[in-house]
């Protein structure tokens, strides 16, 4: 009995021990976060350093702070050191945002920044090879009910008419699936970035867009800056690009900016209310987009 009295006092004192370290931790991570919070970068990096060698496994935005902290007051080492540990953890979501942050522009000279950038691009191709099948194939799937749904609909109004039950039923029910089908493509380029279509294939990649394209415009509007940025990199198409930005263009001030929306009228496609008619081709250049009048001929014109 003795024994184990000994044992279950030691074991108490033990957890005790770890307990008040843990809230010790806690307490300097707060101070350290304050003092980051108000750009005196030495004093915080010296606390994140501290409880850094105290634990094996900091957080991952504790890391974030403690490698800007130290790259803010030149300690590249331990500040490289600190974003390799990071990316090691993969709980980020957008490593690749790291190679442009701000806070690190510094330590881009250091000869030890490549193996930051190596590890980043490791960690990338590692995401697009274990996911970009099954983004592809999930939204493929999106599609082909999408496809399925609309001729369901156009069947109903044929034979019900579009004023009737069973087509505002089924407008209802494709409405859901809208907003079912933005979600998931607002997390996967949320969490893997906007995929380019050598990544998840042309179509899935398309479909991904027109998902975004049918949202509204005031949901659309946010989504042209990331739109351009997938463009630079190659991952959406210019037209793709074009469209979103007349679409939200033409909601807001009835207005085109490249004339990529054609509406039908006695038989012949038009671009509504273009906004510069004179300087449209050269807009559309700047884009690689063809002049406006050989995108007419696709639609026979």
């Amino acid at each position: 009995m003795r024994y184990l009295a000994l044992i279950i006092l030691c074991f108490n004192c033990f957890c005790g021990q770890c307990q008040a370290q843990s809230i010790n931790e806690k307490d300097l991570i707060k101070q350290a976060d304050s003092l980051y919070n108000n750009a005196n970068y030495k004093r915080a990096a010296s606390i994140y350093n501290t409880v850094f060698k105290a634990n094996s496994r900091p957080g991952t935005f504790d890391l974030y702070k403690g490698a800007s902290a130290n790259a803010h007051i030149n300690k590249n080492a331990r500040a490289i050191n600190y974003l390799e540990l990071l990316v090691s953890q993969n709980h980020l979501k957008r490593y690749d945002s790291l190679l442009t942050d701000s806070n690190f522009l510094s330590l881009h000279k250091d000869k030890r920044w490549h193996n930051v950038s190596y590890l980043i691009s490791t960690y990338k191709d590692d995401i697009e090879h274990r996911y970009g099948k099954t983004i592809k194939q999930e939204l493929i799937e999106i599609n082909s009910k999408r496809i399925s749904q609309k001729r369901l609909l156009d069947s109903l109004v044929n034979s019900y008419g579009w004023r009737s039950v069973q087509a505002a039923d089924e407008r209802k029910l494709i409405a859901t699936t809208d907003s079912t089908n933005f979600l998931k493509v607002q997390t996967i380029i949320n969490t893997y970035g906007y995929m380019g279509p050598q990544i998840i294939g042309t179509e899935a990649n398309q479909v991904m867009f027109n998902i975004i394209l049918n949202k509204d415009a005031s949901i659309a509007k946010k989504y042209i800056p990331i739109v351009w940025q997938a463009y630079l990199k190659g991952n959406a198409s210019a037209n793709n690009y074009a469209a979103l930005v007349d679409k939200v263009a033409l909601r807001e001030s009835n207005t085109q900016i490249y004339g990529t929306i054609m509406l039908r009228k006695d038989g012949r496609y038009y671009a509504p209310a273009v906004l510069d008619t004179v300087k449209v081709d050269s807009l559309r250049k700047q884009i690689g987009l063809p002049p406006f009048r050989e995108y007419l001929k696709e639609f026979g014109n």
